[in-house]
């Protein structure tokens, strides 16, 4: 028996090779973002503050990095976020390492520093994160709460008169009358308190007695910047009575001799004692 070969055909097999070429590109890289030096803020009112930034950029071709908002933090630079600035800060480099510096000035509003007092941090910092396409770095510069609004709160003067009045007499009996508390205090914090009210009535014997004091409203004030004038309620003013009025302060605490009166009735007006 043959076996017939002649038909068969060789089998050749063809590998085929690809070569993929990986086009990679390169941006802009952020490695550090440095603040301002630490300063020391005192504010009893809205400020402008000037900040600083030192950005080091690492990048193989020209690009650009962004930052559009300052963070305003309390206690640390990882601390609660009290207050947003929208500022955008748009910087252009070229290829290779380098350092880019750029300033602002900013818009700082007293109700930020009482918030952050009133959380009882002294420590204000002002955070940015810089970007590019993938990239974040974050920079912070801290600002130290220093004098009257980072000092312990406390009232150093209280003071009682009748509003718009420049001498004992009434200029108009039929305007109300109004008892107006003028404080002083170091540091903020909230003033809580009672206008309180008693009246100075004659006994059988002619001599005069005065009755309890009563509550005509309570006073809850947040105060910053060392000073505040408190208005009482309109005040009872029957024809022929005296009174005495006083602002019972509850916090922060005084002493009780340390609370002024004033004597009133319809026609006079008599400052009894102040805190001096």
């Amino acid at each position: 028996m043959f076996t017939n070969t002649m038909n068969k055909k060789p089998i050749i097999t063809l590998f085929i090779c690809i070569t993929m070429s990986l086009v990679s590109t390169t941006y802009a890289q952020v490695v550090n973002v440095t603040g301002s030096p630490h300063f020391n803020l005192s504010l009893a009112q809205s400020s402008n503050v000037k900040l600083a930034w030192a950005v080091t950029v690492n990048n193989g071709v020209t690009s650009s990095f962004s930052s559009t908002k300052i963070l305003v933090r309390a206690g640390t630079d990882a601390g609660p976020v009290i207050f947003t600035i929208n500022k955008t800060i748009r910087i252009n480099t070229t290829a290779g390492m380098r350092t880019h510096n750029t300033s602002e000035t900013v818009l700082l509003p007293a109700h930020v520093t009482y918030k952050i007092r009133k959380m009882n941090h002294s420590r204000v910092y002002f955070t940015r994160s810089f970007t590019d396409q993938d990239n974040k770095r974050t920079g912070f510069t801290v600002a130290t709460l220093t004098g009257n609004v980072a000092a312990k709160f406390s009232i150093s003067s209280l003071k009682l008169r009748i509003r718009d009045r420049s001498s004992g007499q009434n200029p108009n009996a039929k305007a109300p009358i109004v008892a107006l508390a003028s404080v002083r205090y170091n540091g903020s914090g909230i003033v809580r308190g009672v206008w309180e009210v008693a009246t100075i009535g004659i006994s059988t014997k002619g001599h005069k007695k005065t009755s309890l004091f009563r509550p005509l409203t309570r006073v809850t004030q947040h105060v910053l910047g060392g000073h505040t004038d408190l208005f009482s309620p309109s005040l009872p003013a029957i024809k022929g009575n005296q009174y005495i009025i006083r602002l019972r302060i509850l916090s922060p605490v005084i002493s009780k001799n340390n609370i002024p009166t004033l004597i009133y009735s319809p026609n006079i007006i008599r400052p009894e004692r102040s805190i001096h």
